[in-house]
């Protein structure tokens, strides 16, 4: 979600080398513009949190959303039978939820591979016994007596 200019930037700030000059990746180059700076630099390098950075950063995403709804619809049978139909829609707008996209894909352990902070998958129930993801619906029926 970030512009295109600032992944490779921040890209290009987590590539780091000891045998370049500026200390940055060869085939990168070294950052310019707006960016994602690791805590590190070439004037403090951080111990602790909080030594040479704030101590957490936050990114701030969409927030995880979901719309649910339901109708149902109770039959008397008499006395104190009844029978009861129910219709449940799960996402109805089938708005996809993105897994968050973290510092990966490079061999610098903070990650600065092409794939670092892209999206590649959306949320799903890890077993696939409840959510498979995408909008999905159920019909219950109930007799109650």
């Amino acid at each position: 979600m970030l512009p295109d200019d600032i992944i490779l930037n921040t890209r290009r700030a987590f590539s780091t080398s000891n045998t370049t000059l500026d200390g940055y990746s060869a085939s990168l180059g070294a950052p310019v513009g707006k960016y994602i700076a690791p805590a590190n630099s070439a004037s403090c390098v951080q111990v602790r949190d909080g030594d040479c950075a704030p101590r957490t950063t936050f990114l701030l995403a969409p927030w995880f959303n979901r719309f649910d709804i339901g109708a149902i619809k109770r039959f008397e049978l008499g006395g104190s039978k009844n029978f009861e139909l129910r219709f449940d829609l799960l996402n109805v707008f089938d708005t996809p939820n993105f897994n968050p996209a973290g510092a990966s894909g490079g061999t610098n352990p903070a990650g600065s591979g092409a794939n670092i902070f892209r999206v590649t998958s959306a949320y799903t129930d890890a077993s696939n016994t409840y959510d498979p993801g995408g909008r999905i619906g159920q019909l219950n029926f109930r007799f109650s007596w």
